[in-house]
């Protein structure tokens, strides 16, 4: 603003937006950093000026906090400036904003998880949304845009990786339950929304020992919600305990007990630090620190071991940055060396304190996120020193360890991690329940991260104990085949077993079918309902007004935060010409102009996947919206109905995803916005062609699996097969349960036609019991199965 007719160009941001310089030649314009970027020409004797903006909110992205004019000695100048998108400059002057493409890291995380069982990542970052990384990213790899508006903390489920939790700023909580593919609100009970009811650093507090339960804080006390954020509900706190709502209202959960609960976000009369014993149900107050007057807290964090004690952190400068509780919050121990005096008695710099980690494996071992960096103790807090490991001199927000690695928040550096095996000592976790999936082989196949060092571990499926395991090292990863005889829904969990306790996955389930056998080419016009061999979640084979013939439709219209699902349980063998050809209408929301598949603002889209293994799907070709056909753009901008004459054709190439020889399973999926949705996807005649290169003579092109002869048998059966190479082969028996029954052949095998013969005796040589049996046989990565029925 100025003296005469006043403007505030930077609004209530003055404090945090606040960078003005001068032009290099004319002194009368001034370019000053707010919110966005403005140029001001100054008439000094009239205490007047005029404002243009530079660039609109998006770009340069928004907050300036330092500006610069650069002068090159070849002439000229440009621009440079910081802001909450990192760097920026002009190509000349104040025209050609651009990000300079340098690799500078510059996000600034408030709070970041790691993927159970595996090294990816989500996080929060100021005014830049909330991101998820791949598995095993470089410093340089890019991450995937997952919530919008200022991201914060998040929390991916410690026993089970499809479930995620982040948010944006005033309690803007939403939850993935398919690994971070789709978002959807996470606030079902929860009044405490929005601006003056709820921090704008939205805040997660969490416990490895209790994933499900997960807690945020708002204007009228602590909320809590058992089933990860699908519903909540409200502990309230008088306000004279709580406070008035501000950013640096916080949770915490113990992992020592996660019964004890602590919130708060002051300590000095006008509010106090509380504590719950009971899950979060009701809290007490805890005692105020009064050797020195305090006030708002900058952090609040618990000890890994110890369920009494907590730490409270402070920004204050020349008082207590750190203060500890061992009983509760009854007394509290200032460790930051600061008594009542102005300066560390102990080492701690006179700086900022955001975060505190204490090792699980080494209490002894405390680490302190500062806004210099990283401040160390190796006795228990008692001396301090910056820490010399690597990690730069940045504002660190954030401080966390997870199963076997350290993760670090920056506010500038991004997100920093470390691994050390000696965490995992001494602890017990459940055992993650990876994955369950079938495969284009046809079994079902289970896999488990044994994060600990258990005793034994049981695989239960259907109720049954299928498998036990022999103890084994921690982190070690284990796969269970279970043979699928008929269609059902299987349900399957491990139990692991150490000094006596035992510990539960998570419980899944799964649709399973009996498997085609794989081909090479394939056609359906899906025109009878029971010649379908799609598995399907929001999708129907139907004939809706305006259609001739049936079809594959998803519901129309489509909802929000929805994912269709529609998968081909026809292996597919992959030639080296393979192509996927089928008939569609997709009139979906259409992302922003010119975005594409991938970018944060391509909203809603339809888009083909294939697996070789059950578990990863991987993209066949960019997913598409309306935008992909004008007929269709059309019919989404009027709302109107697909019919017969929307109908295009796609062919997609499966060389350019899988390799020759490979067999995969297909998916067709519609994926929805939490916003804004269209009529749907329409598919039909699904066809799938190859061609292979003829192999010399009369060796087979495939491997084949022949029916068994005679069946039903007593008492030996025939089994013939054919290989197209030479190679490792199993054929092997199976009873209904999934046992291992009898191993036919395990060892090298030519190419060409074989034969082996099952008398109906086990691997011990005792006699088989009559019933239904599964012989299998894998050769490489194919695995074919068929059934057989022993009568006697």
């Amino acid at each position: 603003g100025n003296t005469g007719g006043t403007d505030n160009w930077l609004g209530g941001q003055g404090w945090y937006d606040n960078t003005i310089i001068c032009h290099p030649t004319d002194p009368a314009i001034v370019y000053v950093g707010g919110p966005q970027l403005y140029q001001l020409d100054i008439n000094i004797l009239n205490s007047i000026y005029s404002s243009t903006p530079l660039a609109s909110y998006s770009f340069p992205h928004p907050d300036h906090h330092m500006l610069a004019i650069v002068e090159p000695s070849g002439g000229g100048w440009y621009l440079l400036g910081t802001n909450d998108g990192g760097v920026t400059r002009t190509a000349s002057g104040v025209t050609g904003f651009t990000i300079p493409g340098n690799g500078m890291v510059t996000s600034q995380f408030y709070g970041v998880d790691k993927r159970p069982g595996a090294s990816a990542y989500i996080g929060g970052m100021q005014d830049n949304g909330t991101w998820q990384s791949s598995l095993d990213p470089g410093a340089n790899d890019p991450w995937d845009f997952r919530i919008g508006g200022d991201g914060y903390e998040t929390s991916w489920h410690f026993d089970d990786p499809q479930k995620l939790m982040g948010g944006y700023q005033y309690n803007g909580l939403q939850r993935s339950l398919d690994g971070g593919v789709s978002w959807s609100s996470a606030t079902a009970g929860m009044s405490d929304t929005g601006g003056g009811f709820a921090p704008f650093i939205t805040k997660i507090g969490k416990s490895w020992k209790r994933p499900d339960d997960v807690f945020a804080v708002g204007s009228r006390g602590v909320w809590r919600s058992t089933n990860f954020g699908a519903s909540w509900g409200l502990s309230a706190i008088d306000a004279n305990d709580w406070g008035s709502i501000s950013s640096f209202h916080s949770v915490a959960i113990s992992n020592a007990n996660p019964d004890h609960v602590w919130a708060g976000s002051r300590m000095d009369g006008t509010a106090h630090i509380m504590v719950s014993t009971d899950a979060g149900v009701t809290f007490n107050a805890s005692t105020d620190y009064t050797d020195v007057g305090m006030g708002g807290i900058s952090g609040l964090t618990t000890h890994p071991t110890e369920p009494n004690t907590a730490y409270t952190l402070f920004s204050f400068a020349e008082r207590p940055k750190i203060l500890k509780t061992t009983d509760l919050g009854a007394t509290w121990t200032d460790i930051s060396g600061f008594g009542t005096g102005t300066v560390s008695t102990n080492g701690f710099p006179d700086v900022a304190v955001y975060d505190l980690l204490v090792w699980p494996n080494d209490p002894q071992h405390i680490w302190a996120g500062t806004e210099i960096g990283l401040v160390e103790s190796l006795d228990g807090g008692a001396t301090w020193a910056l820490a010399n490991n690597g990690l730069p001199a940045v504002g660190i927000w954030f401080l966390s360890a997870v199963e076997d690695e350290i993760l670090v928040g920056t506010h500038g550096r991004g997100v920093w991690t470390t691994t050390v095996p000696e965490l995992v000592e001494g602890q017990v976790f459940n055992p993650l329940f990876e994955s369950m999936a079938q495969l284009p082989g046809g079994d079902l196949d289970l896999l488990f991260n044994l994060r600990a060092a258990y005793d034994s571990t049981q695989v239960w499926v259907d109720g049954a104990l299928l498998q036990a395991l022999p103890a084994n090292t921690p982190l070690h990863q284990e796969t269970i085949t279970v043979p699928v005889l008929a269609s059902a829904t299987v349900t399957a969990y491990a139990r692991s077993f150490k000094d006596g306790s035992s510990y539960d996955s998570t419980i899944k389930t799964a649709d399973v079918f009996p498997m085609a056998a794989p081909v090479t080419n394939y056609f359906n016009a899906l025109d009878n309902s029971g010649d379908l061999p799609l598995d399907n979640s929001g999708f129907t084979w139907s004939t809706p007004s305006g259609f001739a013939s049936a079809a594959l439709h998803s519901t129309h219209d489509y909802a929000n935060n929805a994912v269709y699902t529609s998968a081909l349980m026809v292996p597919i063998i992959v030639t080296n010409n393979s192509e996927l050809n089928f008939d569609e209408i997709a009139i979906l929301e259409p992302g922003e102009p010119g975005s594409v598949f991938g970018d944060s603002d391509f909203w809603d889209y339809v888009v083909v996947e294939g697996t070789s293994d059950g578990v990863v799907w991987q993209a066949l070709a960019p997913g598409w919206d309306a935008r992909d056909d004008a007929d269709w753009l059309t019919a989404y901008n009027f709302n109107s109905n697909g019919d017969d004459s929307l109908y295009r054709t796609r062919t997609i190439s499966l060389n350019n995803t899988f390799n020759s020889g490979d067999t995969v399973l297909l998916r067709w999926r519609l994926i929805a916005d939490a916003s804004v949705t269209g009529w749907g996807w329409a598919v039909d005649n699904i066809e799938v062609t190859g061609t292979t290169v003829t192999a010399v003579g009369d060796t087979p092109r495939v491997v084949s699996l022949a029916q068994n002869y005679p069946n039903p048998f007593n008492p030996s059966t025939t089994i013939n097969f054919n290989l197209p190479r030479n190679g490792q082969v199993k054929l092997q028996v199976y009873d209904a349960r999934g046992h291992l029954v009898r191993t036919l052949l395990d060892g090298q095998a030519v190419a060409g036609q074989h034969t082996e013969v099952w008398d109906g005796r086990d691997n011990t040589g005792r006699q088989s019991a009559s019933g239904v049996y599964l012989y299998r046989l894998t050769a490489g990565e194919l695995v074919q199965q068929k059934k057989m029925t022993l009568i006697k």
